[in-house]
């Protein structure tokens, strides 16, 4: 069994997942399918979306849900403005019901805040009773 992970970017989604005790990480975005391990597997992912074709300049916002489209939201990223620059916000579910959202931080670049992202959710599958 494995935790599977939907990426959505707006008409566009991928799929991450991970094994049971988060030691192996595999994508799957359009055509490209690639293995990393789970602490680069968000610039793996962004990697394979460039190859796939999308542009970095059109993109504002990245979803991640649980299972599928209809799963539940686990973490939002959002572009926004930081002075006179453009960081990626990383918001992340504070409980199991995505109730409410934290921010983890931001990044300078996708990847990055990508890899912030799934590094939290690789946590959380190796601590499953933590909230």
């Amino acid at each position: 069994m494995s935790k599977r992970y939907m990426i959505v970017a707006k008409n566009r989604e991928g799929l991450v997942e991970f094994s049971d005790d988060a030691a192996r990480s595999a994508l799957k975005f359009a055509e490209e399918k690639r293995e990393a391990p789970p602490g680069q597997i968000g610039s793996a992912l962004w990697e394979a979306m460039k190859d796939a074709g999308m542009n970095p300049l059109t993109q504002n916002h990245f979803m991640i849900h649980e299972d599928d489209r209809d799963g539940t939201l686990v973490a939002v990223l959002m572009a926004v403005m930081e002075g006179a620059r453009v960081v990626w916000l990383v918001l992340y579910r504070v409980d199991r019901d995505a109730s409410c959202f934290k921010p983890l931080g931001s990044r300078q670049r996708i990847g990055d805040a990508l890899n912030l992202a799934f590094g939290q959710l690789v946590e959380e599958i190796k601590l499953p009773h933590k909230p």
